[in-house]
């Protein structure tokens, strides 16, 4: 009885690690252009703003040698 119980629970609990609903992929309408193609600055938003802040850090000032 003791087996039959502790198997239930972890078939129970495999069930539900199992069963997680999957995140939908999703392309935003703005990221579609009329002709069907893609812009890339949308889909690599996130990189592209990490590069431009990389890049200013690094930037010198107007008074700066």
């Amino acid at each position: 009885m003791k087996k039959l119980v502790s198997i239930l629970c972890c078939i129970c609990m495999m069930s539900s690690i199992s069963c997680k609903k999957k995140e939908e992929n999703r392309i935003p309408r703005e990221q579609i252009q009329i002709d069907g193609a893609h812009d890339y600055s949308l889909i690599f938003k996130d990189i592209i703003d990490k590069e431009k802040k990389e890049q200013q850090r690094y930037k010198k000032g107007p008074f700066d040698e």
